[in-house]
């Protein structure tokens, strides 16, 4: 084969695997998909919260969730969760967060974080010294696809995954 034919049959070679590649890339479906989208998960959340007054209710302790203490409250709907709310105290603040489920399986959870300006054994106050909302959007098989940190989209990485994946590891089921 003369030099320019290998030449051309290698240009070719190339144009084709570069080809596959990019097709390859581009064609393949994203890796994670939410449950609901993000807007009709935002409008399932806010007509859950309006309605949880509505359910049925029970509340228990967790413990080790934090060093001042936590509670689990279940708000269930004809026998089915529809939230999980857990609150945590601190020394230096407190947090919520609230698990909302579709179809039997969580779809979004949402966590407040508030900051004392000074740790409760100083100023039993309590005074905020600031807060963060932090809202996650997960797949069908509870994987974080999404998640805002006071409605600002932050990257998905192994530490959030981990981190959800231990939040709901968390959650007290029915004994």
């Amino acid at each position: 084969m003369k030099k320019k034919q290998k030449r051309i049959v290698i240009l070719g070679a190339i144009v084709i695997i570069g080809s596959v590649g990019f097709l390859g890339v581009t064609i393949r479906p994203t890796s994670c998909q939410p449950v609901l989208s993000i807007s009709r998960s935002n409008e399932l959340i806010d007509a859950l919260d309006q309605n949880s007054y509505k359910f049925a209710s029970s509340s228990e302790t967790v413990l080790g969730g934090s060093a001042e203490g936590g509670e689990q409250t279940n708000f269930v709907d004809n026998g089915r969760r529809q939230i999980v709310e857990q609150r945590f105290y601190g020394e230096t603040g407190k947090s919520y967060e609230r698990f909302y489920y579709f179809a039997g399986q969580i779809f979004a959870i949402t966590k407040l974080n508030i900051f004392y300006k000074v740790p409760i054994y100083i100023d039993s106050s309590a005074a905020v010294k600031y807060s963060e909302k932090k809202d996650f959007y997960l797949s069908n098989n509870g994987v974080v696809c999404k998640w805002f940190l006071n409605d600002v989209e932050q990257s998905v990485d192994k530490d959030t995954i981990d981190m959800i994946h231990q939040y709901i590891s968390g959650i007290i089921t029915n004994r």
